[in-house]
């Protein structure tokens, strides 16, 4: 890879990433308030109820497992998983990991063989 290729490279994978968070963080806020909007109704709803069946537990226990698992994913996404592989040019942790001269250096020596391996 020549350099323009590799500063090409370098720009599109930050922006990729920019890009990747930007969308995780504007889906969070509407989801939560979702989500515990219907834990919420659902909590009410259970309270309310004169006698409790085994439909209506099911129901509810299937809702709030269902609507905690959303969460659950909610606070994946806030919270990404950065360590993937230690010797990679693309996540942040493997760039940290090689410290800034290691990665210029790798940087360098990338080709196209390497990027796709």
């Amino acid at each position: 890879m020549n350099l323009n290729d590799r500063i090409n490279f370098l720009e599109k994978n930050l922006e990729r990433q920019i890009d990747w968070i930007r969308a995780a963080d504007t889906k969070i806020v509407p989801l939560m308030f979702i989500t515990t909007s219907l834990l919420g109704t659902t909590a009410a709803f259970i309270s309310k109820a004169p006698e409790i069946s085994r439909l209506i537990l099911f129901f509810a226990i299937t809702c709030i497992s269902a609507l905690l698992l959303t969460l659950y994913c909610i606070v994946m996404v806030s919270f990404p998983r950065i360590k993937n592989n230690e010797q990679s040019l693309i996540l942040f942790e493997g760039i940290k990991h090689y410290g800034y001269k290691n990665f210029e250096k790798k940087v360098n020596e990338l080709s196209q063989e390497i990027y796709f391996k």
